[in-house]
């Protein structure tokens, strides 16, 4: 009688055991469901604070651009009816604020590199596209001013293009430009949704982003860098686009 009673003691401890490591189990597992649900409530918060900070930011820069708008109104007008002092006294105000700083990133010692990256700059902001840039100093540039325009104006306006298009997950603009007494390189890459195809030399874009653009823009650089026998290489990966041209100086 007494093995029986202590086979039932054993087989109830093991029963005990059982169940307290059925109950500890059911804890850890509570406890790592309320461990990633507080993960990803950080998460969620850092995404808010981050999109935050992208909406001031932009809404900044609205506020900004209406305030160019502004001054350039003001201007117009002290023209017309010819206050040249007034209008001397006004743009000296300006220079001496920070008014005129908001589209001033880009410092090249060239000044047509500084325009139209300074303003391409301003339009890829407020897409909220991502954009990153290693550029040089500008001074040696040796090309045609037009031509400096139409090469950075066309490969960026593309690069926007095709980051706004539908299903583009992450936007983004990696830029890069460089220049010697000899050669002048720029390289472009942007991501991009759905799918590219070369019709008679010229980049066919997809029915995301308005047809023709892209190409028409990749052939007038294209022609530009064959005016002075320079080279452009053009690239699709996974989802990024990439232009990289060289050109080099005929002197």
């Amino acid at each position: 009688r007494s093995r029986y009673i202590l086979c039932v003691m054993v087989i109830g401890l093991l029963i005990v055991e059982g169940l307290l490591y059925m109950m500890l189990n059911r804890i850890s597992e509570k406890n790592e469901i309320i461990r990633e649900r507080d993960r990803m409530l950080i998460q969620e918060k850092e995404r808010i604070a981050k999109n935050r900070i992208m909406y001031d930011a932009l809404e900044s820069q609205r506020r900004l651009i209406h305030d160019h708008k502004s001054h350039m109104e003001c201007i117009r007008l002290l023209v017309h009816d010819k206050e040249y002092d007034s209008l001397g006294k006004y743009i000296d105000e300006l220079y001496s604020s920070d008014e005129l700083d908001y589209n001033r990133r880009f410092h090249t010692n060239n000044i047509y590199v500084d325009e139209v990256l300074n303003i391409k700059y301003m339009k890829i902001s407020e897409e909220a596209i991502a954009f990153s840039a290693d550029i040089g100093d500008m001074s040696e540039l040796w090309l045609d001013s037009s031509e400096v325009v139409s090469l950075i104006s066309n490969l960026m306006d593309n690069a926007m293009e095709a980051c706004m298009g539908n299903g583009v997950k992450r936007r983004f603009i990696k830029l890069s430009l460089s220049t010697d007494r000899d050669n002048f390189s720029m390289d472009i890459s942007n991501s991009y949704a759905g799918s590219l195809k070369r019709t008679d030399g010229t980049i066919d874009t997809t029915k995301e982003y308005e047809p023709g653009l892209h190409g028409v823009g990749i052939n007038t650089v294209k022609n530009i860098v064959s005016k002075y026998n320079g080279n452009m290489d053009i690239g699709t990966d996974n989802g990024i686009f990439s232009v990289r041209i060289t050109i080099h100086s005929r002197l």
